[in-house]
């Protein structure tokens, strides 16, 4: 989005060369300036300041993984308890929320909100199975010592 013309071409030099930057920090610096330096691009500063901040890889998307590892978890475990079903669709809607709030404020693409879904609920998948014993990680309760 920065690197498009239309939007000003606050990345001059493109995307490839900005990610060659060596940390960070200096993605962030660069980008501060080139921001103000930028007469073409109207943003928030809320929206600003976050994108400063947010310079690193994204893909995939760390936030979307967290929120859907973490829901899933919960879901999980309410789901295990039996009771709090009237939950389950408010851990959905804050997926989604979290999803969609990294594409609508342009850090993210689909594709990398998408991959991190998918990684977080992997992970809960592998979680679950492993506590429940299906992996074999677990001994076996019937076991007779030796």
């Amino acid at each position: 989005y920065l690197a498009d013309a239309a939007n000003g071409g606050v990345l001059e030099q493109g995307v490839q060369a900005f990610y060659r930057m060596p940390d960070k920090a200096s993605r962030s610096a660069y980008l501060e300036k080139r921001l103000e330096a930028s007469s073409g691009l109207q943003m928030p500063e809320l929206l600003r300041e976050h994108w400063v901040e947010e310079t690193g890889y994204s893909f995939p998307s760390g936030h979307a993984f967290a929120a859907s590892a973490l829901a899933g978890w919960f879901m999980f475990m309410i789901l295990c308890a039996g009771r709090r079903h009237w939950l389950l669709p408010v851990f959905w809607g804050w997926v989604v929320a979290v999803c969609y709030s990294r594409v609508l404020l342009g850090v993210h693409r689909p594709q990398d909100v998408m991959a991190g879904t998918v990684e977080g609920m992997a992970l809960v998948a592998v979680a679950v199975l492993a506590s429940s014993g299906i992996l074999g990680w677990r001994k076996k309760q019937n076991q007779e010592p030796l």
